[in-house]
């Protein structure tokens, strides 16, 4: 009886020594697991540190790009105004071209009609005074 207490006893030892050994094994491979997971996110840390420094550059990037859109739009707009009182000037010479233009050409036909004008009241002189010479003549040969 002893003997099998001492056996059943002896059972339950090197149940529990190979209860210890496989716990032993799993403390060991979650250890394992711990270090991989550790070093895992260790190298997590480092990336999400990188990726916000590069989130901070471009947020950076951004603004200046901001600044310089809003630049560039106040001088489009200022070009833009630039543009649309060049474009008013130019009408406006435009029209006082045209109507210098008009007027040259009406001093010009008025020019013209004068100098005809005075051709013919030259002409109407001339002969005036040829009839006139000729008068004279004719009395004074009387």
């Amino acid at each position: 009886m002893l003997k099998d207490e001492l056996g059943r006893f002896q059972q339950v030892v090197n149940d529990a020594e190979g209860e210890v050994s496989q716990h032993r094994k799993q403390i060991e491979l979650l250890k394992t697991e711990k270090e991989i997971t550790l070093n895992e996110k260790e190298e997590l840390n480092k990336q999400s540190k990188k990726y916000q420094d590069e989130l901070c550059q471009l947020n950076a990037r951004t603004l200046e790009l901001q600044g310089t859109i809003s630049a560039l739009e106040a001088r489009w707009q200022s070009s833009q105004s630039t543009i649309q009182l060049l474009q008013e000037e130019l009408t406006e010479v435009t029209h006082q071209k045209e109507e210098a233009a008009a007027f040259a050409r009406e001093l010009q036909e008025a020019t013209a009609r004068a100098e005809e004008e005075q051709l013919q009241q030259q002409a109407l002189w001339q002969r005036e005074k040829e009839l006139m010479v000729q008068e004279l003549e004719s009395s004074r040969e009387r």
